[in-house]
């Protein structure tokens, strides 16, 4: 008996079960019985019946060997795999974790099987869906006095990844309503990238070439939770989309003009892959409504490591006059101090781990003995401040730096 023969006949391999053996694809039938028999390759389930014989041939599905590996969870909750039918290829796999189709969010190891039940394959392997908590930096604000020359109120950041759409604000008459005394009356943003500046606004309302920003920047502002502008006020807002490398948000007046403003970055595409690593903001620093105050929010399932900085001293190799000799530096969370630094060599986190961060995300070394402040941090999901003063009051050109660690 040869069914390979036959019209539509899939090629024989063994004979699972019954009276017969084959050899290549000729099966040699050795009593009465029903025989089953394995196939390598598709087709529909057949009952052989040949005019004379009593034997009924029943093609049976065939083992097809699954891979499984390779299961790390992605940021939209649905995990990603290498799992592969590789015999043969191409056939459909079904996940499931813990009998249910739907991936876990939550942080875990859970048990994953992976399910060939095809007409005539079948086959299974099982694995391990590790899910680590992934959270990120979705805000980020300075508030400083702004005035003209070294005392600019300047935001700097750096993106890993390309095409992220960030919101950028600069908010001066705004914050009159919410207490701050002497703000910045008319704040002109602008934002610079390594080719120099991409975009300027003075007023949201009038929109910068390509920036649709009353319209569009407004209902950006109010999906990522940012406070509203009043109509026709001087505050200045920018929408921009921008790829790696190192960028600039300034708030200043090309005039004399001084006052307290508030520098903004949102991310306005949480989804995306790229994302900021690093915000830094320098300014001149002095008592009271001096005092630098940088907010960041962080959002995800889990809690946020973070490099943070208070630099003065060691800003004077770099060439800026007039630096604050002794910052110290405190994070606060719903108005309560969670951490403080004053000298970073004796601080909560130890000195060479902190000169090995810094070395490992490019920030500059500090060097030993200098009164600069610095803090390691783990921060859970939530909105924090970090506040920059000068030590017994004092004055001068600080920087602040956060780093968001891997």
């Amino acid at each position: 008996l040869n069914p390979s023969a036959s019209s539509g006949m899939p090629t024989l391999l063994t004979v699972l079960s019954g009276p017969a053996t084959v050899s290549g694809n000729t099966v040699t039938l050795t009593g009465a019985g029903t025989v089953v028999l394995e196939v390598s390759q598709p087709g529909d389930i057949h009952t052989f019946n040949y005019a004379g014989l009593t034997q009924s041939f029943v093609v049976a599905k065939a083992a097809a060997s699954v891979a499984l590996g390779g299961l790390a969870h992605a940021y939209d909750g649905s995990p990603k795999s290498a799992v592969a039918a590789t015999t043969p290829a191409g056939l459909p796999v079904t996940l499931t974790y813990a009998g249910s189709t739907s991936a876990p969010s939550a942080a875990g190891a859970y048990a994953v099987q992976a399910t060939i039940d095809h007409p005539n394959y079948n086959g299974s392997a099982t694995g391990t869906l590790v899910i680590t908590a992934s959270s990120s930096i979705v805000n980020f604000s300075v508030r400083a006095r702004s005035a003209p020359g070294d005392a600019s109120l300047i935001v700097g950041f750096v993106l890993a990844g390309n095409g992220k759409e960030l919101l950028a604000r600069g908010a001066g008459p705004a914050l009159a309503a919410y207490g701050v005394a002497n703000p910045l009356p008319d704040p002109l943003l602008t934002i610079a990238g390594p080719a120099g500046v991409i975009a300027t606004n003075d007023d949201w309302q009038t929109s910068a070439p390509g920036q649709g920003n009353q319209s569009l920047g407004a209902a950006t502002a109010a999906r990522v939770g940012a406070f509203p502008f009043a109509n026709d006020s001087k505050d200045a807002a920018l929408l921009v989309i921008l790829n790696q490398g190192a960028y600039t948000a300034a708030v200043q007046r090309p005039d004399a003009t001084s006052g307290i403003a508030l520098t903004e970055i949102y991310d306005a595409d949480p989804a995306s892959t790229a994302r900021v690593i690093n915000f830094s903001a320098r300014t001149n620093i002095s008592p009271s409504e001096g005092t630098l105050i940088v907010g960041l929010s962080i959002s995800g399932s889990g809690p946020k490591t973070l490099l943070i900085r208070g630099v003065g001293p060691g800003l004077a190799a770099f060439g800026v006059p007039a630096v604050l000799t002794d910052p110290r530096m405190v994070v606060y969370s719903a108005g309560a101090e969670i951490a403080s630094n004053d000298n970073w060599e004796t601080g909560t986190t130890p000195a060479t781990q902190l000169a090995t961060t810094a070395a490992q995300v490019g920030a500059f070394a500090l060097q030993p003995g200098s009164k600069d402040s610095a803090l390691i941090i783990s921060l859970p999901p939530g909105s924090y401040t970090v506040h920059v003063s000068g030590l017994a009051e004092t004055t001068g050109v600080a920087l602040v730096e956060i780093y968001d660690l891997p």
